[in-house]
């Protein structure tokens, strides 16, 4: 998933100054029946100084377990899940989520699609806490997982 940190990214993106990875969307699937495995996919748009996309990755894990990397042009993301870097809220600047940071954001969106089923199992206290949890996501996911990425 961490496409802006391989070597694949720095061959594509070698003849550009000052290319950011902007925006990361996951594309949840399940490959259905008992013990499924569920997958997600991501992908990476760049762009340039100017705020012009230059080049978009999809890094796709298929079920046979083999990697597919699909690469597009100026078109971009359309519907982002999450943003790559996070904004310190005093001084306006920029960095880039971390590895961990990446990870525990879809660690925790896989907690969601595999738990949302059980809810049923748990008491009325968990039932609340986690349906608030559910209802602050689904309200604004961005701000959801962008405090997610700031406080764990």
């Amino acid at each position: 998933l961490l496409i802006h940190n391989n070597a694949l990214s720095s061959v594509l993106m070698g003849s550009h100054n000052g290319i950011e990875p902007e925006k990361v969307s996951l594309l949840y699937a399940g490959n259905g029946g008992f013990g499924a495995k569920h997958d997600w996919n991501a992908t990476v748009g760049y762009k340039d100084q100017q705020g012009n996309n230059v080049a978009t990755i999809i890094n796709v894990h298929m079920k046979n377990g083999s990697g597919l990397v699909i690469v597009g042009g100026e078109k971009g993301i359309n519907n982002p899940s999450f943003y790559l870097y996070k904004e310190d809220q005093l001084t306006g600047s920029q960095r880039a989520l971390s590895q961990e940071e990446i990870r525990n954001k879809i660690d925790f969106m896989e907690f969601l699609a595999q738990n949302n089923a059980k809810l049923d199992n748990l008491s009325e206290k968990e039932k609340e806490k986690f349906r608030t949890e559910i209802k602050d996501f689904q309200k604004d996911s961005k701000a959801y997982l962008d405090a997610l990425g700031n406080d764990r």
